[in-house]
């Protein structure tokens, strides 16, 4: 079991993907400073839609360590990282502390089991190349460690680019095979006249 500071975001964060995000609420910006400090990491946590309440918000217990790969201060005292996807961790508890930041309990997952992809989805890698290629996603590419035999990395990067709904991202995060998750891709774009 291990703790962490929880970051509760609209965004889903696989392994091995990149994130560029905003901070400005004083809580986060203490979080961030000490995880630069400490050279540790903070789990970014997918908020359940239609899930806020004036007390709190809902977010799945499922979320991914972050590390930070670059930091800029910003006009009116934001600050801009780039985060990278690491491991799972499955939240188990939770507790605010006195500033409100949400600190977690949980534990890591281990990373699912890599498999070479296979020829039915040689075609995603092609879409893939062809997203990659566009030059609003280059600062995005900057910071990937890239894979292309991965069925691991080909699934994570195609979840977290395709523009689907969060919950599905979320449920794409989920799967621990890889080999179903590009599956589900492959349908999604082919339903879609992508592929």
């Amino acid at each position: 079991m291990i703790q962490l500071p929880l970051f509760p975001l609209n965004v889903v964060l696989f392994p091995g993907g990149v994130v560029p995000l905003r901070i400005f609420e004083p809580r986060y910006v203490s979080m961030v400073s000490e995880s630069l400090k400490q050279d540790s990491g903070f789990a970014i946590m997918t908020i359940e839609e239609h899930s806020a309440t004036p007390q709190a918000t809902a977010f799945y217990s499922l979320g991914t360590v972050a590390e930070i790969v670059d930091f800029d201060p910003l006009e009116g005292g934001m600050l801009g990282i780039t985060c990278r996807g690491g491991q799972l961790i499955q939240i188990q508890h939770q507790r605010p502390r006195a500033d409100q930041l949400i600190i977690g309990t949980g534990e890591l997952q281990a990373p699912e089991p890599d498999q070479v992809v296979d020829s039915l989805h040689q075609p995603l890698i092609e879409f893939l190349n062809s997203l990659l290629a566009r030059t609003e996603v280059q600062p995005y590419r900057r910071w990937l460690h890239e894979d292309w035999h991965s069925a691991c990395w080909l699934g994570f990067r195609l979840a977290e680019l395709l523009p689907l709904p969060l919950a599905f991202k979320h449920h794409l995060l989920r799967i621990a095979d890889p080999r179903e998750r590009l599956d589900i891709l492959d349908t999604v774009l082919r339903d879609n006249d992508l592929l």
